[in-house]
């Protein structure tokens, strides 16, 4: 062999030894790559959500700057939501200055008549938030079917006397409803006190440039939580007498009341006709400590629990059930006796995916 071709030999094997080298370099450098990129992709897909999660919390879009500020100011002691000072004075509750909480709106049954039915919260200018078994109410008497009852359902905006004839009333009162969505696990069948919250997609938006009509803001993202003994108010056009008899015993003007948060194992809330049958982790109990009889009684359900933050009113809650100490089968309203709402708060998630949902 010519020492031209065992050089030309030597130079192939070095060139083949180099190349065989390089292949565990060039297989760990493309392993990096490939496991940097997968974990980016992952690392993007879950910021992603994250973060989108965390702006729809902290500002949900449905909702605007202006939510929670009323034009006519409510007769209401702000000083209770910074100390705890005994108020003078829903059962036991007092009438409330027209138009003073433009975003209680009345959900009731129009058939030949008009009948006030439950309260509920305008939360975005076409979403109505209220308990879901106000909406069951209406299925009941007419079998369950869902045309007949979204024809027989209309929500009044912006009005303040509940008697008012609807004659009288404009396009601007009177909405009819697209649809609604009750929780998931709110059992219809045994009419449940757990997951008591539904939302109301209105057939038209709510003309929000008038002083009667605005709002409610919600307290997502804003680490406003309730806190056992803080004061909140609860809202509504309820009956002040422990008979229910339509409109006979119904306020016409909304009644409002203080009720302090009670601690989840306060004995008084788990006692009489509800014991210890209420969801703990997602609903309130709350009642007033003074000698004044106060508690909210039917057609005060669906309605407002609110608290004054950073001057404006946030929904903490939805008036869903009351309490009684008798044998009874049935509440008898008695104004010494706790009521519950159900935890806005524990419902973000769920309330902000109906709403996208229905849009």
């Amino acid at each position: 062999m010519s020492s031209e071709n065992a050089n030309t030999n030597t130079s192939l094997l070095k060139k083949s030894r180099k190349s065989t080298n390089n292949k565990p370099k060039k297989l760990i450098i493309t392993s990096l790559i490939c496991l940097s990129l997968t974990t980016f992709i992952i690392l993007y897909i879950f910021l992603s959500k994250y973060l989108k999660k965390t702006i729809l919390i902290d500002e949900p879009k449905f909702q605007w700057s202006h939510c929670g500020q009323t034009h006519y100011k409510p007769n209401v002691d702000l000083s209770k939501f910074d100390t705890s000072i005994r108020h003078k004075r829903i059962i036991g509750g007092e009438d409330s200055v027209k138009n003073s909480w433009p975003f209680l709106v009345s959900i009731r049954l129009v058939n030949n008549q008009s009948y006030h039915v439950c309260g509920g919260n305008l939360i975005s200018d076409s979403h109505v938030l209220t308990a879901a078994h106000c909406l069951w109410l209406f299925f009941r008497p007419l079998d369950f079917n869902l045309t007949r009852v979204l024809e027989t359902i209309e929500v009044y905006v912006g009005i303040h006397e509940l008697n008012t004839d609807p004659q009288l009333l404009g396009d601007e009162y009177k909405y009819k409803i697209e649809i609604f969505n009750w929780h998931p696990d709110f059992d219809s069948d045994n009419l449940s006190l757990f997951n008591d919250i539904a939302i109301i997609k209105l057939k038209r938006k709510v003309n929000l440039n008038r002083p009667e009509a605005n709002l409610v803001c919600l307290p997502f993202g804003k680490n406003y939580e309730l806190k056992v003994d803080d004061w909140v108010v609860a809202i509504g056009w309820g009956t002040y007498s422990e008979d229910f008899d339509h409109s006979e015993h119904h306020k016409n003007y909304p009644q409002q009341a203080f009720f302090k948060i009670q601690d989840q194992h306060n004995s008084y809330c788990n006692s009489g006709l509800i014991g210890e049958n209420w969801d703990k982790s997602r609903t309130v109990c709350a009642y007033d400590e003074t000698q004044t009889p106060k508690s909210t009684c039917f057609g005060d359900s669906g309605g407002p629990v609110v608290a004054y933050r950073d001057h404006k009113w946030f929904l903490f809650g939805v008036i869903s059930f009351g309490n009684d100490e008798s044998n009874s089968t049935m509440r008898r309203c008695n104004g010494s006796q706790p009521f519950y709402f159900m935890n806005v708060t524990a419902y973000s998630d769920w309330i902000l995916e109906t709403i996208e949902k229905l849009k």
